[in-house]
């Protein structure tokens, strides 16, 4: 029951910032081997569909790209994004209690964590996260061997998804982490 609870928030749409997949080499992937291409929309327009959805009563969006940060390389560049859904929340042109879920690899969960180091408080993409309303996240953590790790090609390793499951509950996110399913 409490679950039907969450999944109430989430009544019917999703939401795309990107199209494609950063890393693009996991063996269990449907796309090309090499395939790391990928198309960002505007964040300006991403933001007009959210505040189009939340004026339709829309009070959860699922973030569906296949990883929100786009790669390590990407973090960054996520961050007006959040600047601007957080002051559009504000303004009131986004619902305030609007909240979102986002897909998220365990590497850049950790990236984002040691970005805390180089950038004022106020610029911490994980903060911002929460802010956003960005409350729960997807890690596709896949297993807890560094052989089947090495195995799926994932570019991850057992010590990164222990990490980057510390550093979500340090932040307060719900998350949950995906495995394969005869993966150890």
């Amino acid at each position: 029951r409490r679950n039907l609870e969450r999944y109430k928030k989430f009544h019917g749409t999703t939401i795309e910032l990107v199209r494609g997949c950063s890393y693009g080499a996991c063996f269990f992937c449907p796309r090309p081997e090499g395939s790391r291409y990928t198309r960002g929309f505007s964040v300006g327009m991403k933001l007009d569909e959210i505040s189009y959805l939340s004026a339709k009563g829309i009070t959860g969006i699922p973030i569906i790209d296949e990883e929100f940060w786009e790669g390590a390389a990407g973090i960054k560049g996520k961050i007006p994004f959040l600047y601007e859904l957080i002051e559009r929340k504000q303004s009131g042109s986004i619902n305030p209690s609007m909240v979102f879920c986002a897909d998220m690899r365990a590497d850049t969960i950790c990236a984002a964590k040691d970005l805390e180091t180089q950038l004022p408080k106020d610029e911490w993409p994980l903060h911002l996260l929460s802010q956003a309303g960005i409350k729960f996240i997807f890690c596709g953590i896949e297993s807890l061997s560094d052989d089947m790790l090495r195995h799926l090609n994932k570019g991850t390793t057992v010590d990164e998804n222990i990490r980057a499951v510390q550093i979500l509950r340090e932040k307060g996110l719900k998350f949950q982490a995906g495995s394969l399913g005869l993966a150890p």
